[in-house]
Formats: structure tokens, C-alpha cells, sequence
């Protein structure tokens, strides 16, 4: 008998041995898992999808759906000194992971195809109990907002988290996402990327991924399912694709010396010469440039792209796929270059994800690139946003010109104001977790100095109060306009407006307005403007156009997350009520 028939049949003999289980009961969107030991066999890299496949067949109540499997290593974690310490737990295995979307018994068959043949055989049965999790993130059916599987309505409320400490690693999310999670947060973004500072790098090297760093990502996210919070995952940034400061954070601040501190600050870290594609390094690449055009770029892109959704595109905490941070500051950015490239990776990377999750990608002009932020294969837009001196009119902007312009749900994905030394008390934060909701935003806007502000400044409890106020609010129930609302009468300050009118399906009605001073910007308050209380204001707004009826108006302290009270008024197209005496702004929420 040949060697490599003698090693099929040791290989087949092995895997019915290891592969017996227990009958798994999982929830319907949880997770089911299954796992056999790695044998020796014919292949060289167990992550190149070409040289070795292992694939689960899953039938049952979803019909047949075959998921690909992903090459393991579990390892135990220590805490020593303060740095996370791995060490490998049992020998590498195969596995897969499946989340059922429906009640039911389930079979489960398994499949590994190498040089020595293609092996299938029945291997487990699980039952996916009715306990129904909330399910997966799509898009709202108005394209302004997310929602559940279950229809609910999800509004990202967080902020980036994309590597932690030098050496903390899994601790680092332990502690970054605990506090998040213990005040309201349910977003997080991750970089997985640049393993000179990422814990979380998956790919090392060409077509080879980190087990260690994949097991952390594991961790982290068990950690987030655990915390209700949901992951973007970002798959690739510019850095590794540049070779100079091709590009800096858009700033819309008027004053030169700040925009001059802040493209100093934000000057773009280049590392094509320490790139694993450059030939220089081993790679194949001669410019950073042909990632998005070599052949073998692309396969391997797509490698990476497949081993992420085998082990990662089960959970219901992956929000969306981004596949580049900030792409625009990437060597000869091209257009249609990137709308070829984002259109085939789109298509490629839905043909492998069951679970259908979001798609984006981000770039560091505010502004973006309208013919790929428009592409239907993207499915929401971010913006990167930094510098400003009034975050709330920044950020309020970005969304509703977004929104309105490519009809799909719109976020402020990073924002900074390039001086956080003098915004200790976080007013930037408060102000751009507000703005946006009245302004059909999707999402808060997400703060980049997650590491040396929110944290050292424990600035976490700012996220209470807003997640109070939007977790009453079925948002993606409605179809929304801007609603234009006005303080009067006219005071000697400037008392200014967000909101927005919505029409559910049933004909019921939804005004949420926010009420600011502008005195309570980062720049005014670090200035030493003084807030003073108002009374006897005003506020007007449109209620839909719809015809008379009356309201009832929940006003909310933005600051203690508590409620100031109710009102009653009426609408005649228009409504008018009297805003409770407030200092620094107010929010309300109106239901007919």
C-alpha cells in the first residue's frame, strides 16, 4: 500500500475516534462548536485553503449549510507581573463553529479535504433550543438605522478599543471592556492588523496566521458575546500600505496652529519597509500599491478573509467586517482601483459568511470618497473626524449629510479633538455621543483616545445617560425626517436645536429633540465660558406633519441619566412646550 494510502487510512481511523461527542444544546444565534485532533498529513500550511479544507455540514431545521473550519490551539492564560502570559493547552485541532437560526435537532457531518483524498463521515447531532437571542445586525428597513435579527433596534453606543497595553492583552480587554460594558457601551472597535502594537494580528505572515493572537480574539470575543457589546472588526489598515505621511487626519478647525499640531500629532505611521507583502522582506509586493491589483495579494487577502469568517462568523457580537482602516492614506490611492477591489472582496466575502454581517470601509478625509462610500456592496458609511472646536455641530453634520446622501445607515466611527489634555471632563465626549442621534446618525461617534483619555480620566460614566435615553427608543420602528426644532424666545446667548421626527408603520409618532447652549463646547469651557441656567424657553419642532393630536413629552437630564418629568402638549403640524430650567442642555423624547 502507497504512503500516502496507508496515511489516509491512519488519518480516517484517528478522525472517528477523536471525533465522538456529547450532544450540544445551544440556544437558536448561539453558539454550537466541534472540534477533532490535527493529525500529520499532506499539506504544508493549515491555514492555506487550498492545500487542506475542513468544511461542517450542517442539516437540519436552516436547511443544508456548509460552514468551512479554521486550524486551532487552545492555550491557558497567566497574569505575571502585570503581562498576559500564554502557554499552549493540548495539541491543535480542527474545528468549526455553527450558529443555528433555527429550532431544532441538527446533524452535523464533517469534512477535511487534503492531497490524500476527501474524508466525510457523521460526526455529531446538537439541538438548538428556542431560546432565542437577540440575533444578528443588519440594516434598519428606514437605512437609518441597525437592528436585530429580532427586529430591535441596535444603536451602537462605544468607542474604539484597538489594542491595549504593551504585554496586558487579554486583561487589557478584561478591564477596557468591563467598564465599558458597566456603563451602558455595546461597541467596540478592534484592529486586527499590525502586530508590531496588536495583540489581535491574525495574519503574521503570508498565508500564516498567529494561533496565540487568534485565541486572544477568541477571548475577546466570548468577552464581548458575555457583555452585550458588538465588535467592528477591522481587518486591515493603511499603515503597512504607505511609505511616507501620504495622508493626516481632516480636521475642520478654523485656527492654523492647531491644524499645524494636528497634522504633526496625526502624521500618518508608515511601515511598508516592515510589510510582510514587500520583497525586501521576503514578500512578493514591490509597492504598497499593488495589494489592491496583484493577483496573489488578493488570494491571500481572500485566505485571510475565509479563516476569520470560520472561526469569528458565528457570533452575534461581530457587528460588520471593515476592511480597511482609513484606506485613502494608502500609497497611489485610486478609486477605481478600490471600487473594483472593495466590489470583489464584498462579493467574495458574502459567499462565506452564512450570517450575512455588515460590510464597510473607512478613510481618513471626513469626507471620504463618494463613489466607494456609495457602492452597494458597502453597507453603511463611517466618518473620521478630528480637530474640531464644536464636536456636537461636527459630528451632528457628518451624519445627517451622510445619511442623506447614500441612504444608508451613517456613523462618526473615530473623532478626537487633538487637545484632550484640556478636556479632562470629557466634553467633547458628552457632546459627540448626543449630537448625532438627533441628526439620523446610526451610532455615537467614536472617541479614538480610548487609551490616554476615556481611561486614565474614567470618563465612562459620560456613556450611562445617553444609553439610558436611546435604549427607550425603537428607532428602527420608524422612517425619520429632521425635524428643524427652535428655542425662543431669542436670548442673548446661543440656545441651539438637533431633532428628528418619526413615523412608525402603525402610525404612531416619535419626536426626539436635543436642547444645547453651545457654551458647553470643549473649546468654550476650556476658554472659561460660564454655563448659566435657562427658563422659560420655548421649543419648537415639527411633529410629522400630521394632523392634530396630542403628546406627551419625556424630558431627561443628559448629565444623571434621570428624568426631569412629563408634558402634555398639542400638534397641529407644529408643537410647541416649555423646556424644564436647565444649564449645559436637555433632551426629550415625544410619543403620540
Amino acid at each position: 500500500m502507497a504512503t500516502s494510502q496507508v496515511r489516509a487510512v491512519l488519518f480516517r481511523i484517528l478522525f472517528l475516534v477523536v471525533a465522538v461527542s456529547e450532544t450540544q444544546s445551544v440556544p437558536v444565534y448561539g453558539r454550537y462548536e466541534t472540534c477533532v485532533a490535527s493529525q500529520p498529513s499532506d499539506y504544508q500550511n493549515p491555514f492555506n485553503y487550498t492545500e487542506v479544507t475542513t468544511q461542517g455540514v450542517f442539516s437540519g431545521p436552516d436547511g443544508h449549510t456548509t460552514v468551512d473550519g479554521f486550524y486551532y490551539q487552545a492555550y491557558e492564560r497567566s497574569n505575571v507581573g502585570g503581562s498576559e502570559k500564554l502557554i499552549p493547552d493540548g495539541s491543535p485541532q480542527w474545528c468549526v463553529r455553527y450558529s443555528p437560526r433555527s429550532p431544532g435537532s441538527f446533524d452535523v457531518t464533517f469534512i477535511i479535504t487534503n492531497s490524500s483524498g476527501t474524508f466525510t463521515m457523521k460526526t455529531d447531532s446538537f439541538e438548538a433550543s428556542d431560546e432565542k437571542l437577540a440575533g444578528f445586525i443588519k440594516l434598519g428597513s428606514n437605512q437609518v438605522h441597525f437592528q436585530f435579527t429580532n427586529k430591535s433596534t441596535y444603536y451602537p453606543v462605544g468607542e474604539n478599543v484597538c489594542w491595549v497595553g504593551e504585554n496586558q492583552g487579554t486583561y487589557g480587554y478584561d478591564d477596557y471592556f468591563g467598564k465599558l460594558a458597566a456603563n451602558g457601551g455595546n461597541y467596540a472597535r478592534l484592529w486586527l492588523t499590525d502586530s508590531a502594537w496588536d495583540d489581535l494580528a491574525v495574519e503574521v505572515k503570508v498565508g500564516n496566521m498567529s494561533l496565540a493572537n487568534t485565541w486572544r480574539l477568541d477571548y475577546v470575543v466570548k468577552l464581548a458575546e458575555k457583555l452585550n457589546i458588538h465588535l467592528l472588526m477591522c481587518t486591515e489598515s493603511f499603515n503597512y500600505f504607505c511609505t511616507s505621511s501620504s495622508g493626516s487626519k481632516v480636521v475642520t478647525c478654523p485656527s492654523l496652529i492647531i491644524i499645524i499640531i494636528l497634522i504633526f500629532v496625526f502624521k500618518a505611521p508608515c511601515y511598508w519597509d516592515q510589510s510582510y507583502y514587500n520583497v525586501a522582506n521576503g514578500g512578493f509586493l514591490t509597492k504598497p500599491s499593488n495589494f489592491f491589483t496583484d493577483g496573489r495579494a488578493k488570494a491571500d487577502y481572500k485566505n485571510r478573509l475565509r479563516y476569520l469568517v470560520a472561526r469569528y462568523g458565528y457570533s452575534t457580537s461581530v457587528f460588520a467586517w471593515e476592511f480597511f482602516n482609513e484606506v485613502d492614506i494608502c500609497d497611489d490611492y485610486n478609486t477605481a482601483v478600490q471600487v473594483e477591489w472593495n466590489e470583489e472582496m464584498s462579493s467574495y466575502l458574502r459567499s462565506l459568511d452564512v450570517c450575512n454581517h455588515l460590510i464597510s470601509t473607512s478613510f481618513s478625509n471626513s469626507n471620504g470618497d463618494q463613489t466607494v462610500q456609495g457602492l452597494a456592496a458597502l453597507n453603511f458609511t463611517m466618518t473620521h473626524n478630528y480637530g474640531s472646536s464644536d464636536i456636537a455641530a461636527a459630528t451632528a453634520q457628518y451624519a445627517s449629510k451622510k445619511q442623506m446622501m447614500y441612504k444608508k445607515p451613517s456613523y462618526v466611527a473615530e473623532f478626537g479633538i487633538g487637545d484632550e489634555d484640556n478636556d479632562k471632563a470629557g466634553v467633547s465626549l458628552h457632546n459627540g455621543l448626543w449630537a448625532p442621534l438627533f441628526a439620523l446618525g446610526a451610532g455615537t461617534s467614536m472617541s479614538w483616545w480610548w487609551d490616554s483619555w476615556v481611561d486614565p480620566n474614567n470618563l465612562y460614566p459620560i456613556f450611562k445617560p445617553f444609553s439610558v435615553f436611546v435604549s427607550r427608543l425603537p428607532l428602527a420602528d420608524y422612517t425619520w425626517n429632521v425635524s428643524d426644532p427652535t428655542v425662543s424666545p431669542a436670548p442673548p446667548y446661543n440656545i441651539r436645536a438637533w431633532g428628528m421626527a418619526g413615523v412608525g408603520q402603525g402610525g404612531q409618532q416619535l419626536i426626539v429633540t436635543w436642547v444645547q447652549d453651545d457654551c458647553f463646547t470643549w473649546a468654550n469651557q476650556h476658554s472659561g465660558v460660564k454655563c448659566t441656567s435657562h427658563s422659560r424657553l420655548t421649543l419648537t419642532t415639527s411633529c410629522s406633519g400630521t394632523s392634530s393630536g396630542n403628546y406627551t413629552g419625556h424630558w431627561f437630564n443628559t448629565h444623571t441619566g434621570e428624568d426631569i418629568g412629563n408634558t402634555s402638549v398639542m400638534c397641529t403640524g407644529h408643537l410647541q412646550d416649555q423646556i424644564p430650567t436647565f444649564s449645559q442642555d436637555i433632551a426629550v423624547y415625544y410619543t403620540s
